[in-house]
């Protein structure tokens, strides 16, 4: 790292040099003090982020994770997802859903408490893959609905004859988000 970017190098370096000016041997002792109280409270403020992190994410995925599997359950059992677009599209969205609740928040809390990574490369390569597939499969899959409703909208009259195009849109969705996620394994 460059040595002017840092801020506490430029700090001792002003003290350092006015200690030199001024002939003040305590001047480096008093910076050393400051030095460490600032860095204790740093350390208080990142735990209680921490904390609050683990803890809304933890309550993300005591709701969404049985919030996404019930509502994935409902459309599979009823076989809601073959009648028409609307639930194709929920069914997508609750699949992307349970993944981001399942895979992602339970990572995202188990870094949180660790802090340091023990999986090796190729778990560190899948968690990274995983943190961010879900987000973007998610992402794609509201664009999908968002396009939907558009031509809901805009074309009412050849709206019903436009029906196949989801499957290819929600295709696009999974695979660009795949493509996407990909060079998190790299």
């Amino acid at each position: 790292m460059n040595s002017s970017m840092n801020p506490t190098w430029n700090v001792t370096s002003i003290l350092m040099a006015a200690s030199i000016v001024y002939g003040d041997d305590n001047s480096l002792d008093s910076l050393n003090s400051l030095v460490q109280e600032g860095r204790g409270e740093e350390e208080d403020s990142l735990m209680s982020i921490r904390f609050i992190d683990i803890c809304v994410y933890s309550i993300f995925f005591l709701i969404g994770a049985p919030a996404n599997v019930r509502v994935f359950l409902i459309l599979v059992r009823n076989k809601l997802y073959a009648k028409t677009r609307h639930h194709k599209l929920l069914l997508n969205l609750a699949v992307a859903d349970t993944i981001v609740c399942l895979c992602m928040l339970p990572t995202e809390v188990a870094w949180r408490i660790t802090s340091e990574w023990k999986g090796g490369d190729i778990g560190c390569r899948i968690f990274q893959f995983f943190r961010v597939f879900p987000l973007y499969a998610s992402s794609m899959v509201l664009i999908c609905i968002s396009i939907d409703r558009y031509y809901a909208v805009v074309q009412p009259f050849t709206y019903q004859l436009i029906g196949g195009r989801i499957n290819c849109l929600l295709m696009a969705a999974w695979i660009s988000s795949i493509i996407l996620a990909l060079p998190q394994v790299n």
